[in-house]
């Protein structure tokens, strides 16, 4: 079996990558440089006000790891240096001769170190400088020339912190002479789904005596094996399993999986053994409902693309949120952290993640959480927001990375579709379907994972990305995509402060009153971080829809409320659009750091905003909703609100009665009872609609209370309220 030895690494900087560090600390492995500096040398807490600044020099240094090793002599086992994930560009050295130099993240290096047995042999790996793109300036388009998480170069909601260092396992590994070096399960469903034409391939290090390949099923019975004997050191062979039990997304069956098992054996005994998971599911893109029967003037070339999901023959609403990375750091992101924000989207009654282009393919433990939970995941590759290079250089590298992510990632059952990358055929990137980058993305995964989607990159032909402010243009946000036509709606914001609370955490005491340019606000996204000076924290919008405020906190008590009501009513909007819209993923879920303000539903590490439970209601996979046309409206002002029943479950709901009441301050009145026929399977019912005049609440909110025969679908809906005297006033500043 395989032996792994543990290496303790230390850690110095430079200005060239043969000049000596002065100083030498101890480093953890996995990790990266700015962790380390930041434990060993005391540096301040990137993630409170400015410190970040502090910590920008680090991606100009050459970073110098180093540890020696004893190399045994394990009688016929192969000795490997083995660095999972080295971020980003490195030269490896042994006994100071160069080794190995190259670049990328997501592709290990092995190194065999048979020619060194019995000796003591100095390991040395320098990282290089973060990789920027010849003639781009500062911030603009300087990640497009690697494969580097384009977001550690600053965005509109994380600031320039570009991680370096061995983020991945470091370790000395003896491998026996018929270590399993390749293992991979694929497999073809039926037509009918009735079984699953499975190949299993394989390749050893050296010659096995035999091969035995075991297959469990979901509750861990046994359902196929094979010996093979004396097999070659490369080879495939097939079978057929009948009846698979499918996995399902959350909301739709169950999360069923199969435990695949390699073993290779000499004639001493088993010699190495691997494992891993699946699950078995058809997944498809396929047109919009309507889609083909739209009509087109000629010469037209194509209809609006394909973007509906659909799983073992089912169309299912994608309902969910982009995923950014959880942190600056991919060592950070451990099976903890990921588990704590994926239960809460699962909790959300969320089933699609989009892992947004601009930050890192995820550890393992993502996706393996993600097949525990049901959640439909949108990969992108490493590509975001500027024009990559036909280069033979980049190329080469996404060549590289690109194979190694598809592997690594087509046995999960959650990924749902592939796509080259984020807003790259928008006029700020530039590119077009004939980027060499694009067209090699397509290839490979074509070749090596065909029977999963790919889009060229988000958003194309009929999908929608925005708004991302709460009013814009003249109108409430909800008023604009009660106007739209989209296939889906891949990306959309409703920015407001952080909680008061929170900004307390993070942003200096004598810099926390004052909103302005400059300093903690702006480095924390509150301005200057989109496209106007107010942008995220959106003082002005929150005012428009609650009145004047005269403090911080009052802005943002009231934002996150404002946020909340208006991410709840843009989902249902989004929701009573299916089946011609298949989707609804705001952005976003998550975030990196601390932010001042953004359009994020749980605040870092992984604490809800009042949104995320405003979404978590959103999305219940059943239940009453209203129509309103905005959110906002005037004392007297005669109202007409559509009622709904949103079913997104493969299950008919019953027929019954929902009564309608209207509240307010403390007082309430019944505006009708609807009689609603069954609603079928993934499918909504609408009703009639309410007709009333807004009252003049006191405290400028109203309610719509739904009261229903089946209590699960119950909800109440606040809107708000004022004066014509308040509004005439509010829209003469806007």
């Amino acid at each position: 079996m395989r032996i792994k030895k543990n290496l303790t690494w230390t850690l110095g900087y430079s200005h060239s990558p043969d000049i000596v560090p002065k100083d030498f600390i101890p480093a953890r492995v996995p990790g990266a440089v700015q962790l380390d500096m930041r434990r060993e040398c005391g540096l301040p807490d990137y993630n409170y006000g400015t410190n970040v600044q502090q910590y920008e020099w680090m991606e100009k240094a050459f970073w110098h790891y180093r540890t020696t090793a004893y190399v045994e002599d394990t009688k016929g086992d192969t000795p490997y240096l083995v660095l999972e994930s080295i971020e980003y560009r490195y030269d490896i050295r042994l006994n100071g001769r160069s080794v190995c130099v190259g670049e990328g993240l997501y592709t290990p290096v092995a190194l065999n170190l048979s020619d060194y047995t019995g000796q003591t042999i100095a390991i040395e790996v320098i990282v290089y400088p973060a990789p920027v793109r010849p003639g781009t300036s500062y911030r603009r388009q300087e990640y497009s020339a690697s494969c580097k998480p384009a977001f550690s170069y600053g965005w509109d909601w994380s600031p320039r912190l570009i991680a370096l260092g061995l983020c991945g396992d470091a370790y000395l590994e003896y491998r026996p002479t018929a270590a399993i070096e390749e293992f991979s399960l694929t497999y073809t469903l039926a037509p009918d789904l009735s079984a699953a034409d499975v190949t299993v391939a394989f390749a050893t290090l050296g010659q096995a005596s035999l091969l035995r390949f075991m297959l469990y099923g979901p509750n861990g019975e046994p359902v196929y094996s094979v010996d093979k004997q004396s097999p070659a050191c490369r080879g495939s062979f097939t079978f057929t399993l009948k009846h698979p039990e499918l996995w399902w997304p959350s909301g739709h069956g169950e999360q069923n999986q199969y435990t695949a098992v390699l073993q290779s054996f000499t004639t001493t005994g088993i010699a190495d053994s691997l494992e891993q998971q699946t699950g078995f599911r058809r997944i498809k893109l396929v047109m919009n409902a309507g889609e083909w029967d739209r009509p087109e003037g000629l010469p037209a070339t194509q209809k609006r693309i394909p973007i509906t999901i659909e799983i073992n023959g089912r169309r299912i609403f994608a309902k969910g949120s982009n995923w950014v990375p959880p942190d600056f750091f991919i060592a950070n992101m451990t099976e903890e952290v990921y588990l704590e924000q994926l239960r809460l989207v699962k909790e959300a009654h969320m089933n699609m993640l989009r892992v947004w282009g601009g930050g890192y393919i995820n550890r393992e433990a993502f996706y393996t959480l993600c097949d525990q939970l049901g959640i439909l995941v949108w990969q992108e590759f490493p590509l975001a927001c500027a024009n990559y290079p036909d280069d033979e250089d980049y190329l080469s590298v996404l060549e590289q990375e690109s194979v190694s992510i598809i592997k690594r990632l087509r046995r999960h059952p959650c990924l749902a579709l592939w796509s080259g990358g984020n807003e790259l055929f928008n006029e700020w990137s530039g590119m077009t379907n004939q980027s060499l980058a694009l067209r090699l993305l397509e290839k490979n995964c074509y070749d090596l994972d065909r029977h999963t989607p790919f889009i060229a990159t988000s958003p194309l032909y009929g999908m929608g990305h925005g708004h991302y402010v709460m009013r814009a243009d003249g109108q409430e946000v909800l008023q604009i995509f009660r106007s739209k036509d989209y296939t889906a709606y891949t990306e959309f914001g409703c920015a407001a402060p952080s909680p008061y609370t929170y900004l307390q955490q993070y942003i200096p005491a004598d810099e926390l009153e004052t909103i302005e340019p400059g300093g903690s606000y702006e480095l924390h996204h509150a301005v200057n971080a989109w496209r106007s000076k107010s942008d995220w924290f959106s003082k002005e919008i929150v005012e428009y829809f609650c009145g004047k405020t005269d403090t911080v906190k009052e802005t943002a008590e009231k934002g996150v409320y404002v946020q909340g009501l208006m991410y709840q009513y843009v989902f249902e909007e989004i929701r009573k659009q299916w089946p011609t819209c298949s989707m609804a993923l705001n952005w976003c879920f998550n975030e990196p750091w601390p932010t001042a303000a953004g359009n994020s539903l749980i605040n870092y590490p992984a604490i809800p905003k009042p949104a995320y439970e405003r979404v978590k209601n959103a999305l219940r996979d059943a239940k009453a909703s209203i129509r309103p046309e905005k959110l906002l409206w005037r004392f007297g002002e005669k109202c007409s609100i559509g009622l709904w029943i949103l079913n997104d479950t493969p299950r008919p709901l019953a027929s019954g009665t929902i009564s309608a009441f209207l509240s307010w301050d403390d007082k309430e009145m019944p505006l009708l009872t609807w009689t609603y026929e069954a609603v079928p399977a993934m499918e909504n019912q609408q009703g009639p609609s309410l007709f009333f005049q807004v009252p003049a609440a006191a405290d400028g909110r109203f309610y719509i209370r739904l009261e229903a025969s089946q209590p699960d679908l119950s909800d109440r809906f606040p809107l708000l309220c004022r004066s014509s005297e308040e509004q005439e006033t509010i829209d003469t500043q806007f």
